[in-house]
């Protein structure tokens, strides 16, 4: 993945989180403590494309966005429910 590609998923993955906050209406409080743990990775999938993996590390969920080129815009490819699909127990905290 060259630079170039890098700075594109950059500005998309940004560009998501603000329409996210803008479109998710009324006010926003501030709430004490972690609710949630997230991992962003940057991906290629086998077919040679960019995605972005989100991993949700509260709710053991897992969800590819891979970069359509016609419409350019980021759109779900795949996901999964770790505890179920990888047959673990889950965290016991």
């Amino acid at each position: 993945m060259n630079g170039k590609s890098v700075a594109i998923l950059f500005l998309l993955v940004v560009a998501v989180i603000l329409a996210t906050l803008v479109t998710s209406g009324g006010p926003s409080f501030a709430q004490g403590g972690r609710f949630a743990d997230y991992g962003l990775l940057p991906v290629q999938t086998a077919s040679d494309r960019d995605a972005l993996l989100i991993i949700d590390t509260t709710t053991e969920r897992m969800v590819l966005w891979e970069f359509d080129l016609t419409s350019k815009q980021l759109v779900p490819a795949d996901k999964a429910d770790l505890r179920r699909d990888a047959g673990t127990p889950g965290r016991t905290n």
